[in-house]
């Protein structure tokens, strides 16, 4: 019997993924051997019948909170363990080393949102946005047959811990400042300039490797930044360069990507 890897993900809620199984292979090689993207959801939608109809539904002072569909997104690896022993010994490693953890886990997340990139287009469905592991109320990590795997269950799995899983997005964010800008923007003192919100995007699209997407997004940023009399530093050249080899179809370095991003940023915060 071979025994698969896999990497799961709890979310809460109902998902844009129909449930079912889909093949995955890295972009741009379909003759890669080939992963698994298992979707579940588990559990019932709230009914909804008198809603339906138009009836207004009385609530209480102090409604209690009711319970929520969950989404079972599973990474199935294509490279099966040698035997019991070395599937048993690499969950101990990615159980001990938070570092092969986080990977995992990143990796079933570009995947699933390789997935959700595609229906946001295909439907479209502009709402249908990218997930990060940290947005999982489980992380889960394990093996099992290749039936197991496919049906959500194992043979053996360990839970990331809770801590660990907190901190993988927020560890690098200046929360009180966002907090500051947040009461700001909300109370008409300030706004979210086009550039702003433009270098976010080109970093979200860098991040999960849409690098034609994100040399796109940047040298909109510094265009945007430099009709509002901004200076964009050293950022401009290296931008003008990236946005021709997107629009030629030229494969894009994503060291000089993130390098172009590193001083966008600067300029941005700066302005």
């Amino acid at each position: 019997m071979s025994l698969l890897p896999f990497a799961q993900l709890d979310l809460p809620g109902s998902f844009p993924l129909a449930d079912g199984r889909y093949v995955a292979r890295p972009a741009g090689e379909p003759e890669a051997q080939p992963d698994v993207l298992v979707v579940r959801t588990l559990g019932a939608a709230r009914a909804r019948s008198r809603l339906k109809r138009g009836r207004p539904v009385p609530l209480q002072r102090d409604p209690e909170a009711l319970p929520l569909q969950l989404s079972r997104l599973t990474l199935i690896k294509g490279l099966p363990f040698d035997d019991q022993a070395s599937a048993e010994d690499w969950l101990r490693r990615v159980g001990a080393d938070h570092e092969i953890a986080g990977k995992l886990a990143a990796e079933a997340a570009h995947t699933v949102n390789r997935a959700l990139l595609a229906h946001r287009v295909a439907a479209p469905d502009l709402y249908a946005a990218d997930i990060h592991p940290e947005d999982a109320v489980v992380i889960r990590f394990g093996f099992g047959s290749g039936d197991e795997v496919a049906d959500g269950r194992w043979s053996e799995a360990v839970e990331m811990p809770e801590g660990r899983r907190q901190t993988m997005r927020t560890a690098t964010m200046d929360i009180v400042g966002a907090q500051q800008r947040v009461a700001s923007v909300l109370s008409a003192r300030d706004v979210v300039l086009a550039h702003e919100a433009l270098l976010v995007e080109a970093e979200l699209a860098a991040a999960e490797d849409r690098r034609p997407l994100a040399a796109l997004a940047l040298a909109a940023a510094i265009d945007s930044l430099l009709r509002t009399g901004g200076d964009a530093g050293d950022a401009s050249g290296p931008a003008a360069t990236l946005r021709e080899r997107a629009l030629s179809g030229a494969e894009i370095d994503p060291e000089a990507l993130r390098s172009a991003l590193r001083e966008a940023r600067r300029a941005i915060r700066a302005h």
